[in-house]
């Protein structure tokens, strides 16, 4: 399926296949049968053909994975693997570190000082004691499911918003080479198939079943109400 690429585009319902962009890097986007979309580069180094894996989208955007590919093809020119040199150049962060190198510039753009705090909170209070000292590139769906699990019921909201703040962090360490591939902490396709979704848990809060012993009374207490006649 060779065409260019654009956001509108991508952003569209597509079906399953590869989708080329028009950079001459080899990127596109490969949308599977459940729709996931995640971004591959094609190139060839000492006559073989090869691929690496840039992230999935959203996380990783089609500007942001455009300047990845082109820098990786100018590497893949010079004779040298992208993926190695990768790994060559940088000493492959904790989970914990990749937390500390995404917020150097990522917390200036939180609107309040409350927020900021209750982000780095949930942070190491849920996450880091299940994969604070794993490296970003080893990090797995168990990893995720194990540190969301235990507060998943309980603290709805605060799991849903932890899972969000994971996801950034691994895409973070995506899109700067720690790690290639899936993102574990993404909802649609893959935890979502794990996890019951946080509005049937709020749902089941917000309306308890009624217990049988309670049914005659509250049956009694609601035909005595105004307006409720036609129910006899």
């Amino acid at each position: 399926m060779a065409s260019g690429l654009s956001n509108a585009m991508i952003k569209s319902k597509l079906t399953s296949g590869r989708y080329y962009d028009k950079s001459g890097t080899g990127l596109h986007l490969l949308v599977d049968k459940r729709g996931s979309k995640y971004w591959v580069q094609r190139y060839t180094l000492n006559g073989k053909r090869r691929e690496l894996g840039l992230g999935s989208f959203p996380n990783v955007s089609l500007l942001q994975a455009r300047e990845q590919a082109l820098i990786n093809k100018r590497i893949s020119k010079e004779g040298k693997d992208p993926k190695s040199q990768i790994k060559k150049q940088k000493e492959i962060p904790s989970f914990r570190e990749a937390v500390d190198k995404y917020l150097e510039f990522k917390l200036t753009e939180f609107s309040n000082e409350k927020h900021k705090r209750q982000w780095q909170s949930s942070i190491k209070t849920y996450a880091f004691p299940i994969i604070g000292n794993t490296p970003v590139n080893e990090i797995t769906v168990d990893h995720i499911v194990q540190a969301l699990s235990a507060i998943w019921a309980d603290k709805t909201e605060t799991a849903s918003r932890l899972r969000g703040r994971i996801e950034h962090v691994l895409s973070w360490a995506t899109v700067s080479g720690y790690r290639s591939g899936f993102n574990p902490a993404i909802w649609q396709g893959n935890l979502s198939e794990l996890l019951p979704s946080p509005s049937s848990i709020q749902d089941k809060k917000h309306h308890p079943a009624l217990q049988l012993v309670d049914v005659q009374s509250w049956w009694q207490d609601l035909n005595s109400r105004d307006g409720v006649g036609g129910m006899h």
